[in-house]
């Protein structure tokens, strides 16, 4: 996965610094496999399993779309294992919550 930028400074000593950027590196590709005790932030973030999580919800009517939620509410249950979303609320059952875990699962080992 990619990292987010890192700052450097550049100087002749810690009091003279000179230069100052981000260093942006492009990670390893390689993602921790989801499971359904990964938070809800670890899975919006992962390149796969935030595509299927996305897709799952807009596919079913009547369920919270994350575009629509204030991102400081959602960040408040960016650390919520996924399987504790089990409810109405974003449309998700035990079956739906292992669906997207073996989905995932198949689609990153396909891309590896």
């Amino acid at each position: 996965m990619a990292r987010a930028p890192r700052p450097r400074e550049v100087g002749a000593s810690c009091r003279d610094i000179r230069l100052r950027t981000e260093l942006h590196t492009p990670g390893d590709g390689h993602a921790e496999p989801l499971t359904e005790q990964s938070s809800l932030g670890v899975w919006l973030a992962h390149p796969v399993g935030g595509k299927l999580l996305r897709e799952r919800l807009d596919a079913h009517p009547g369920t919270v779309r994350l575009d629509d939620v204030d991102p400081m509410a959602l960040a408040t249950a960016d650390q919520i294992p996924l399987t504790k979303f089990n409810g109405p609320l974003l449309g998700l059952d035990a079956d739906a919550i292992s669906a997207l875990v073996a989905a995932a699962a198949a689609e990153n080992s396909a891309t590896a």
